[in-house]
């Protein structure tokens, strides 16, 4: 019996295949298999031989790298990407370490597991990052190839109603990149709680939001605090990644995890 996460896929894959066959062009070949639930081919990152030519990939990442400050880890500090290829490839090893991390958890532990501190501390900057959150007015479009990913997460059924809750949440970002952006943190919403499914088991569930601080709001009112290296006073300036909150409920009870913005003050 296929899982909701494959059906998931599948009306991804089929709304794929009939704008293409309107457009008069071949069917993905990515449709002959669905991706296994928590892998990054439901990111579809580049395959090792595509071009890694991209000059407006290249452009944008410049951009992020001259006017976007990184939000670091709670320990230790990360370097920023030089080109679009690494921040690919530094996906692709986290959400197999992710996994590899569920793999070996268990639903019932105390404290911060290692799967979510990955998760929050590693993987969402990450994302959070490339997609521009926090970029300054007048950055150039996003890449081809993040708006191509955002795109697909329109397509999922039902989902319109969500992403026009989320590009209010994200109402201070640059207008002219917003709607990805949305998209993109949905996207990555439906991925995290695809891979997190192990944990909970298939009568459990798992609930995973992005929350970002609005603006002008005190930094120490802001609940879940600011993660760790933030602003911890004044009024948010710039939100550089939003709070992570993840819900896992079983029969046996729930746990909750949680990671607060990366934020700027003035």
């Amino acid at each position: 019996m296929a899982t909701p996460f494959a059906k998931l896929w599948r009306a991804v894959l089929n709304a794929l295949s009939r704008l293409r066959s309107l457009r008069g062009a071949a069917t993905p070949t990515l449709a002959a298999a669905d991706p296994a639930p928590g892998t990054l081919d439901f990111l579809r990152v580049p395959d090792d031989d595509a071009p890694v030519s991209d000059p407006r990939a290249d452009a944008w990442l410049a951009h992020l790298r001259a006017t976007l400050p990184f939000p670091q880890p709670a320990y230790g500090a990360v370097e920023l990407p030089a080109t679009p290829r690494e921040v690919q490839e530094r996906m692709s090893a986290l959400d197999a370490e992710i996994a590899a991390q569920i793999a070996h958890a268990r639903f019932d532990t105390d404290g911060e597991p290692d799967w979510f501190l990955t998760l929050a501390d590693r993987f969402t900057p990450l994302a959070s990052w490339y997609a521009g959150v926090g970029v300054d007015a007048g950055a150039p479009e996003l890449p081809d190839r993040l708006r191509d990913l955002t795109d697909r997460a329109r397509r999922i059924p039902g989902i319109n109603r969500a992403l026009e809750w989320l590009a209010d949440q994200v109402e201070q970002l640059t207008r002219h990149n917003a709607g990805a952006q949305a998209a993109w943190f949905m996207l990555l919403k439906v991925h995290f709680e695809a891979m997190l499914r192990p944990l909970v088991g298939p009568d459990g569930s798992v609930e995973v939001t992005f929350d970002f601080p609005t603006p002008g709001a005190r930094v120490a009112d802001l609940v879940p605090p600011p993660a760790p290296g933030s602003a911890t006073s004044g009024n948010v300036a710039r939100v550089l990644a939003p709070a992570l909150i993840l819900r896992l409920r079983r029969e046996t009870g729930e746990h909750v995890f949680h990671r607060g913005a990366h934020v700027r003050s003035r």
